[in-house]
């Protein structure tokens, strides 16, 4: 593209790309400035739901008009030289020369005096897109950008959102959630900025631009997310606390005890963070600043025994002897076939996929590429797993469970596609797919047959979260036909009919190895006993628990072990609890004073 002339924009050098397009610098070769294009990608153009999306970004950039927003000069479509090539279509858009804020944040902590202009700029801007009733919905600090001048610009409007206010037209164009990728229940946004509400695919509003800016905050004045790691931990008998400190030079842990201020260093923890104690208290797990390995040392000292290898940042270690990540965000849990691993989405910034390896304690990362990676799904094999990537349209790769070679695409598609399930001899994948003239579809792919989709159910409804039976025959899904989700199964190649399982709500099955269908109705985990052959049987459904889950439109959040017995719950974290601690020193003296001469000792 470089040296290309689009319209009266000469394109100079790429700047990046991301979701919705590529970004240039351009020269404007009428008037003499710089600008940056954002181009949609041809074979995107060609869909009329990206196009209402890119139209979209353009009418709510058009009708912003602040000095810390990035002004929206045009939108414009150039045919090609060639007869046979499509139109591209771009913005040209204000070029803002500098850093974006995510870089500076790196670059070490940020002066108050520089920090508060920051912050104020940023919230003008948001309040002026607010005030026209338009919501950012993904304000984070790479979206933030700093100009040579020291102005703030908020980019990237390309996820918001227009709720109905006067004088604001609320059409296709201006509201997501009846464009393709929301109507399919994707969530648009940035998931470590994400607000309660918005993580859990309700409707947004300014709300959610006010908790993404609450959370940028810290970073701007502080550090960077990345780099936060408790610095304390009290001991299980809340006797002692250790502490990591440094005198200078470089940080290690130290113990002190709670009724003295002596501290005595445990040697060997240089460079250590994120101290946590072990449930009796005699050990002391940690993670170093140069390498994030999870390591652990006797409160009396002694030799620093490595745990694990990966990207730790501190753990909770329970009574069973797990230490898992503390300050990680996990989604969409899936056990291998054998039980022995665990693959997830750690969420930061661009989710990957990690494994855990649950007989070593074992968590490493598989897949690290700029986009977004989804709801990992196992091949029976145990060899390779299935996931979803936001390329857009969300698309269906491959990669082997060892690492050994590079993502690959599983099925490429103009429309969003998502692995619900393998059937258990690997010849069939249940695929979910969205189409503008409908809901969310099933359609069964053959792995053996030149990989082309067969539809299953197409209906103006949603179906959905659809597992295969143990032996093949049948399908269980998810679908709202009746307006509220409930739970189906429907017979495949000759077993043919669909039958409603459920009666009173259900989301989210999943078909167990010991032939058990699991749901969720509401709190309440459901198990109902199903027998296949030689004919359909279906016993009486039985509440197992009740537990507040974590629960998206893109992933089941939970899976469960071949027998039947345990299971792997996503839960929201409790976000109420008390994110202090608070040390009382010399109480026996406080305790005296409030007895009273001659009190009860």
């Amino acid at each position: 593209m470089i040296g290309t002339t689009l319209s009266h924009f000469r394109i100079t050098e790429k700047l990046g790309e991301g979701g919705m397009g590529e970004v240039w610098r351009a020269e404007d070769t009428k008037l003499g400035r710089e600008v940056a294009l954002k181009v949609l990608p041809e074979e995107f153009a060609k869909d009329p739901d990206r196009m209402a999306r890119f139209e979209r970004e353009a009418k709510v950039l058009g009708s912003l008009n602040h000095p810390n927003i990035a002004t929206l000069y045009g939108l414009e479509s150039v045919s090609g030289a060639d007869s046979d090539a499509g139109a591209t279509t771009f913005l040209a858009m204000e070029l803002v020369d500098g850093e974006d804020l995510s870089e500076r944040i790196k670059r070490g902590q940020i002066p108050v005096d520089e920090a508060i202009p920051i912050a104020l700029q940023i919230a003008d801007a948001l309040e002026a897109a607010h005030e026209q009733g338009i919501v950012h919905r993904d304000l984070k600090p790479a979206n933030i950008k700093l100009a040579d001048d020291g102005v703030v610009k908020v980019l990237d409007f390309g996820l918001a959102k227009t709720w109905e206010t006067q004088g604001v037209d609320s059409g296709l164009s201006l509201s997501p959630t009846v464009t393709h990728a929301t109507a399919a229940g994707v969530i648009l946004g940035t998931a470590a900025y994400m607000s309660p509400e918005q993580a859990r695919g309700k409707n947004a509003d300014r709300r959610v631009d006010i908790w993404a800016f609450g959370v940028v905050l810290p970073e701007e004045f502080s550090f960077s997310k990345q780099n936060f790691r408790p610095v304390v931990d009290i001991s299980p008998l809340g006797d002692e606390m250790v502490i990591s400190a440094d005198d200078g030079e470089e940080a290690m842990l130290y113990r002190r005890s709670l009724i003295s201020s002596d501290l005595k260093p445990l040697t060997g923890t240089e460079g250590a963070t994120s101290p946590f104690y072990s449930p009796d208290g005699r050990w002391i797990g940690f993670s170093t600043n140069d390498d994030r390995v999870l390591k652990k040392v006797s409160i009396d000292g002694g030799q620093v025994i490595t745990l694990a290898k990966g990207e730790w940042g501190g753990g909770s270690w329970g009574e069973d002897e797990t230490i898992l990540e503390a300050d990680r965000r996990y989604s969409a849990p899936a056990l291998s076939p054998d039980g022995k691993t665990l693959a997830m989405i750690v969420e930061d910034e661009n989710p990957d996929i990690w494994l855990l390896d649950l007989e070593r304690r074992v968590l490493n990362r598989l897949t690290s590429t700029p986009r977004s990676e989804l709801s990992p799904l196992w091949f029976p094999d145990g060899r390779r797993l299935a996931f979803v990537v936001d390329d857009p349209p969300f698309n269906l790769y491959q990669v082997p469970a060892d690492g050994s070679a590079p993502p690959t695409a599983l099925l490429q598609s103009p429309v969003d596609s998502y692995a619900d399930a393998f059937s258990a001899d690997g010849r069939w994948l249940a695929v979910r797919q969205n189409r503008p003239d409908s809901a969310s579809d099933l359609e069964l792919l053959s792995l053996g047959n030149g990989m082309e989709p067969t539809t299953l159910r197409a209906t103006p409804f949603d179906e959905k979260n659809s597992t295969f039976s143990p032996d093949g025959r049948y399908i269980a899904y998810e679908s709202n036909d009746t307006d509220r989700p409930e739970i189906y199964i429907q017979g495949l190649h000759e077993e043919g009919g669909r039958m409603q399982l459920s009666s009173s709500g259900g989301m989210r099955p999943r078909w167990g190895r010991n032939g058990e269908l699991f749901f969720w109705r509401g709190r309440d985990l459901i198990a109902v006993d199903i027998r296949t052959a030689p004919r359909l049987v279906i016993g009486d459904p039985q509440v197992l628990f009740s537990i507040d889950s974590h629960a998206t439109n893109v992933s089941p959040e939970y899976d469960v072990t071949a027998d039947g017995q345990r299971f792997i719950i996503t839960r929201t974290p409790d976000v109420s609890r008390p994110r202090e601690i608070r040390v009382v020193l010399n109480w026996f003296t406080e305790l005296e004073r409030l007895a009273g001469p001659g009190g009860a000792r």
